[in-house]
């Protein structure tokens, strides 16, 4: 929809959007900080029978590759869920490059592919509210040799605001007008926006109007 926007500040960026496709719907939010990507999703909801999922990765299968539970490590990327049923696939597929464009060689190729996903409730999608995710990326050679989860707050996931907390950073976006009060710190938001904080730096981006009203 038009609800989009992004804002680089107090040395983070975030991006969001408001996904409507057919009778799927989401909001999804990306926050940058210097060594790690948390991706927020909220409010995914269908219409539609098939089973729901959101992709992750989809990559070729690099050395180093390790697998447990909710966690990842790919090459030189570690990606780690923090809510969501995952699910990973490290193995050999096989396609065509012509099914994706006509132009393209229609030869058959053979690579080992790492994939990651999670898979969305069916009730909860079905639900007005819908489901949610949270994972991060670390996108560093650090990052393989790290088997914790990563130092930071999801402070919020919901239709109305997602924000999180790494470093001192403080990053909210908010879908629809209203506050997050954080304790010693305290957002408040009359119009969608994004807002960024870190100690005396402070930013703040208006956002378009989601396309729908808040449930």
């Amino acid at each position: 929809t038009s609800h989009v926007g992004g804002l680089a500040a107090c040395g983070a960026m975030a991006a969001t959007m408001e996904l409507e496709r057919d009778s799927l719907h989401a909001f999804k939010s990306m926050f940058f900080f210097d060594d790690m990507v948390v991706n927020l999703g909220a409010g995914i909801r269908t219409a539609g029978t098939r089973p729901l999922a959101t992709a992750i990765e989809q990559n070729y299968l690099q050395a180093g590759f390790r697998h447990k539970g909710k966690t990842a490590f790919n090459g030189n990327t570690a990606y780690f869920v923090l809510d969501g049923d995952a699910a990973v696939s490290a193995g050999a597929q096989s396609g065509r490059w012509n099914r994706m464009e006509p132009s393209l060689p229609d030869t058959l190729v053979r690579r080992d592919i790492f994939k990651m996903w999670i898979k969305h409730d069916g009730a909860k999608v079905h639900s007005a509210e819908g489901d949610s995710y949270a994972y991060v990326v670390l996108p560093c050679s650090k990052a393989c040799r790290i088997a914790r989860k990563p130092a930071v707050d999801i402070l919020c996931n919901t239709s109305a605001c997602q924000a999180v907390r790494h470093k001192g950073v403080t990053i909210a976006v908010f879908h629809h007008a209203g506050s997050l009060d954080l304790g010693r710190q305290k957002f408040s938001a009359d119009s969608p926006c994004i807002i960024i904080r870190k100690g005396s730096c402070v930013s703040r981006i208006c956002l378009p109007a989601p396309a729908h009203p808040e449930p």
